[in-house]
């Protein structure tokens, strides 16, 4: 049976994407900092469903991970990294250097935590995957074009974190992991933008039926899964 660990599980894309992924027959670790939203999922799919409750800014949340996934099978075929923030701090007056480290603990050392305390389980499947969960809003060449209103602190941090997703691509070139950026679709969620159009449940079916097939796609492109179309870096 498939295992995934999927991170901001509390609501949004993330707690859609545990749903599908848990009514799909897959084992899932859902980790978030409040496990409580979705105990109803937990009751449900008592053997398949497996919250890990802790911070991924948080050093320790590594090792709850890992002993996590150790003490429940010890096997994982998918990490999608979801958990973000996205605080609208518009106009340069209005960011603080604090909001830039906030970002970047979520997008990028979290995922980057995550992806290490994983690391040793996803190299033990066939064909592990780790999806991390960009935005259409972290491409420099869409910036530059003006196509967006500025929001430092979150496409900042987007930016970076899809710098190491490629980063990680060329690391664990030697292994059979591959590492995908994805912008799942304009969500209409609580920070949504002004031209949201998706529904966070209509994104994670897409994204589930998309993760499917996903091995035999290159990783050198930002995907834009849900018009079909890639995304400038």
């Amino acid at each position: 049976m498939n295992s995934v660990l999927i991170t901001g599980t509390s609501k949004g894309l993330g707690y859609e994407l545990l749903k599908v992924f848990l009514e799909k027959g897959w084992n899932a670790f859902a980790l978030a900092r409040n496990t409580k939203s979705f105990s109803e999922l937990t009751e449900k799919f008592p053997e398949r469903c497996i919250p890990i409750e802790c911070d991924i800014t948080d050093d320790n949340c590594g090792n709850i991970i890992t002993q996590t996934i150790y003490e429940n099978g010890a096997s994982l075929d998918l990490l999608i990294n979801n958990a973000g923030n996205a605080e609208k701090c518009f106009g340069l007056e209005n960011v603080n250097p604090s909001d830039l480290e906030t970002h970047f603990k979520v997008h990028v050392s979290g995922t980057f935590r995550v992806i290490k305390s994983a690391l040793s389980f996803l190299k033990q499947s066939d064909s592990p995957l780790i999806v991390n969960i960009s935005s259409r809003k972290g491409s420099i060449q869409k910036i530059i074009a003006g196509e967006y209103r500025i929001l430092i602190p979150y496409q900042v941090a987007k930016c970076a974190q899809n710098m190491l997703t490629a980063c990680l691509n060329q690391e664990l070139k030697e292994t059979n992991i591959k590492v995908f950026a994805v912008h799942p679709g304009n969500l209409k969620t609580d920070v949504a933008p002004p031209d949201a159009d998706t529904e966070p449940e209509e994104a994670a079916l897409n994204m589930y039926n998309w993760i499917r097939s996903a091995d035999k796609l290159p990783t050198d492109k930002f995907y834009d899964i849900m018009n079909s179309k890639n995304l400038e870096w």
